[in-house]
């Protein structure tokens, strides 16, 4: 344990998403689907619990209950 109280576990993994978390300068996660389309989820959405695609080009917004049914619907992390 670490002199602030965390244990070096949570610092890594903490540094790992913060590091790794493919945010857009405009606060977007950037998303690819099998199909070929890109999109994009807002960071404010994901806090909130809420998963809404807009899709990058045609801006057409889909919203999904869960992750599991973005992923099912083709979706990934670009």
């Amino acid at each position: 344990m670490r002199s602030d109280g965390w244990s070096e576990t949570l610092i890594q993994q903490t540094r790992s998403m913060l590091q790794t978390l493919p945010l857009t300068a405009d606060g977007y996660v950037a998303l690819k689907n099998s199909d070929g389309r890109f999109g994009r989820v807002s960071l404010n959405d994901l806090v909130a619990g809420e998963y809404a695609v807009e899709d990058r080009s045609t801006g057409e917004l889909r919203r999904y209950a869960s992750v599991d049914e973005l992923i099912a619907d083709g979706w990934v992390i670009d």
